[in-house]
């Protein structure tokens, strides 16, 4: 109980969630953006996508799979790491404004998250809940991408950036306050 008392404080470990979902959702959204960025993908050439993940929360933004895969309203799509993905990889990015029915309806997001699969790795699983392992892997025209994430973009341990942060609060804020009194 007082180990690394009055040396640790936990505020300085605080998360800020970088994307609209499920925070499990968080790091194989961080990993495609990564490989989207790294490798000028274009979403449309993409043939398949492969999540390696801890066993929690299945039920919660995997299971029942075919279900997952086409979610029929914006919290269903929140709480789906198929829909999450595909959006990140056709949009670029994962806020809040962009899960809308639009986005349930777009075409390209939609067969995106129907080639989702994904598959348990134990030892991922034996890190959590203090970190969020993913591998993921994008097949585009028979090359594959993987990047890896230990900790999700936003994570204490991979923070947001202020610029990002101060984008995020801006984003944000446009849904109920004008841009000079969100400035103030």
């Amino acid at each position: 109980l007082t180990d690394e008392l009055g040396e640790r404080f936990e505020i300085s470990r605080m998360s800020y969630k970088a994307f609209a979902c499920c925070r499990t959702i968080h790091a194989p959204i961080t990993a495609a953006l990564e490989i989207m960025e790294t490798h000028s993908i274009h979403p449309e050439d993409i043939e398949a996508v492969e999540a390696v993940i801890a066993d929690e929360d299945l039920l919660l933004v995997l299971e029942p799979l075919h279900e997952k895969k086409q979610p029929r309203t914006t919290v269903e799509a929140q709480f789906s790491m198929p829909f999450g993905v595909a959006l990140a990889l056709t949009k670029g990015q994962a806020w809040p404004g962009d899960y809308n029915d639009e986005s349930l309806k777009d075409p390209l997001t939609r067969k995106l998250a129907g080639l989702f699969s994904y598959r348990v790795n134990d030892e991922f699983t034996k890190r959590r809940p203090l970190h969020f392992p993913c591998e993921l892997k994008i097949r585009v025209r028979g090359k594959e991408y993987t990047a890896t994430v230990d900790a999700p973009l936003g994570d204490y341990t991979n923070p947001l950036s202020r610029e990002r942060m101060i984008e995020k609060y801006y984003h944000l804020a446009g849904y109920c306050l004008q841009e000079g009194r969100a400035r103030r």
